[in-house]
């Protein structure tokens, strides 16, 4: 897999990725290979994109790709429900091209869920490099680091802020893995 930079704190877990599970919120997507490529299992891990993987993400700060949307049709204003339907479908549809556009996730590597469509991931390129940043586009929040007291987070503190938070960890009957199970070995082209 060549298509991270990674380095830093992140690098061991690039290199010596488990099998998933066990780790902040609902724990890391697993790696698994299939079809001949290393790629990533779970609720949203098909947002991590390889051919864009390598791309910079261009953001330091919180930025929500609905700002500058138009608000949302009002019923109030339309003679028909039929009318009002029609603009309210095709707002929807902007909306879902504009937030949803795989432009705004290009450098991340989404590494777990919070439930309810909310991910965060891993910036493996650009000038955020090696900080965790939270997706909420889900709830019309877009995309923003994560910080506890101090900086951005970066991987190792993000993953031990579940020692220290709690986290819910996946059993095996959920697909997590068993005690004792090997790490996967990733070489990375760097």
């Amino acid at each position: 897999m060549n298509e991270s930079g990674g380095g830093g704190a992140d690098r061991p877990f690039l290199l010596q990725a488990g099998r998933g599970g066990a780790g902040p919120t609902y724990g890391l997507f697993p790696l698994r290979r299939v079809g001949g490529r290393w790629t990533w299992e779970g609720d949203g891990a098909d947002l991590t994109c390889h051919d864009t993987l390598a791309q910079p993400f261009p953001h330091t700060e919180a930025f929500n790709p609905a700002d500058g949307l138009p608000d949302q049709p009002d019923e109030d204003d339309y003679d028909s429900v039929e009318a009002f339907n029609e603009a309210e479908d095709g707002w929807w549809e902007r909306h879902d091209n504009i937030v949803f556009d795989p432009a705004h996730s290009v450098g991340l590597l989404y590494l777990c869920h919070l439930g309810c469509a909310l991910r965060e991931a891993l910036v493996v390129t650009g000038p955020a490099r090696g900080t965790m940043w939270a997706d909420d586009t889900a709830e019309g929040g877009g995309f923003r680091p994560l910080h506890d007291d101090g900086p951005p987070l970066g991987f190792a503190r993000w993953y031990q802020s579940a020692e220290t938070t709690g986290c819910r960890c996946h059993d095996r009957s959920e697909g997590g893995p068993a005690a004792g199970d090997p790490p996967i070995t990733v070489a990375l082209n760097t």
